[in-house]
């Protein structure tokens, strides 16, 4: 299944557009695009005993090529925080 979708989201205050597809049992990858950012974001999951699963979750963002390389692998650790910020809210009930 690919879930295609694009509009404003309040997190990055901006407009968001996302290809989203699941390859495999348990392995979702999503390609988002926002302002001048592309990232990548994986997540897998495997369960480990009924009811609980065990999740791996991470982000690749790409250097637009204008950065530095300090600064670019700074922003990518703040893409990669902010990704797992959003993916922890889908658990908070």
């Amino acid at each position: 299944m690919i879930q295609r979708q694009g509009g404003f989201f309040d997190y990055y205050q901006a407009d968001l557009k996302t290809v989203t597809w699941y390859t495999g049992p348990g392995i979702l990858l999503s390609k988002q695009q926002y302002l001048d950012q592309v990232r990548y974001e994986f997540i897998a999951n495997t369960p480990v005993e009924d009811g609980i699963s065990r999740v791996w979750h991470a982000a690749l963002s790409l250097n637009t090529g204008n950065l530095p390389e300090a600064e670019a692998r700074e922003r990518a650790h703040v893409e990669q925080a902010g990704a797992l910020e959003t993916f922890a809210a889908d658990f908070e009930i």
